[in-house]
């Protein structure tokens, strides 16, 4: 392709590789938003007509929403930022998150937090016993151990001097830290909302830990939204969808075997 000079040649391209291989990251998004401005703008210049028509027939306010992309300045922000937004923390922004059809900011917080719920690596616990603790997301008991047996922390629960009702943070509390990121799993589990968030969270459990949720996680998403944020290889893989972020910006999207040959993402994997 890069001696084909023909205007009918379907693969040509042009080859910036050169002249970017000493560029940051920084410097590739930069790049990589000319250039899209500047294929939207030429398209919208050059092929009027066939926009006119997309914009009437196909999908009406797309001449706008084109323009909108050319005229406006890519938003950078970083990913605990797309996290407040998907919680509704924060809600300064522009454009619209939709949950189905529905745009968030039109669902009331109650109900939302029915749908969507989170978990990060610093979560906390209150000191109250883990039963309690578990059970403020599910009142079944039944379902709290066997979640925890799920995850294969009902036995270390169990050896505890009070079981399921040793205070957390108490002297009594002697769980290990890889399990105390398991616990955390579990309230997730146990609130079984249709989207669930994992912020960072799965890359430090243990090897055979994160093998257990991932394989849970993996029968979960059959019929719920999973959202992982991590830079761990197994993760990725498993993902339907992945989104590579730097600096804010959303790099490229897609599935593992088209992301994967992306130069950015193997300079991010290999850093």
């Amino acid at each position: 392709t890069e001696n084909s000079n023909t205007k009918t040649h379907a693969n040509e391209f042009w080859m910036i590789e050169p002249e970017m291989a000493f560029c940051d990251l920084e410097g590739l998004m930069d790049i990589e938003e000319e250039m899209l401005k500047y294929v939207i703008k030429y398209i919208l210049d050059e092929c009027t007509l066939e926009i006119d028509f997309l914009d009437k027939f196909v999908e009406k306010g797309l001449k706008a929403k084109l323009q909108n992309v050319v005229d406006s300045k890519f938003t950078r922000i970083s990913h605990h930022d797309v996290i407040d937004l998907l919680l509704k923390l924060n809600s300064q922004h522009s454009g619209s998150i939709t949950l189905g059809d529905i745009s968030i900011s039109d669902i009331d917080f109650e109900y939302y937090y029915s749908l969507v719920s989170s978990i990060e690596l610093d979560d906390r616990f209150l000191n109250i016993s883990i039963k309690e603790n578990l059970n403020l997301l599910n009142d079944n008991f039944e379902e709290v151990v066997d979640v925890c047996k799920r995850l294969k922390i009902h036995d270390e629960i169990s050896k505890l001097p009070n079981g399921y009702d040793t205070i957390l943070h108490s002297k009594e509390d002697t769980l290990k830290p890889n399990t105390k990121l398991l616990l955390d799993i579990a309230r997730l589990l146990l609130k079984d909302t249709r989207v669930m968030i994992l912020d960072d969270i799965l890359s430090s459990l243990n090897t055979e830990s994160k093998k257990l949720v991932l394989n849970i996680l993996n029968h979960k998403k059959e019929n719920h939204t999973i959202i992982i944020v991590a830079n761990d290889q197994q993760l990725i893989e498993m993902s339907d969808n992945i989104i590579l972020l730097n600096e804010g910006k959303v790099l490229i999207t897609g599935e593992y075997n088209t992301i994967s040959k992306n130069k950015m993402y193997q300079e991010i994997i290999e850093s």
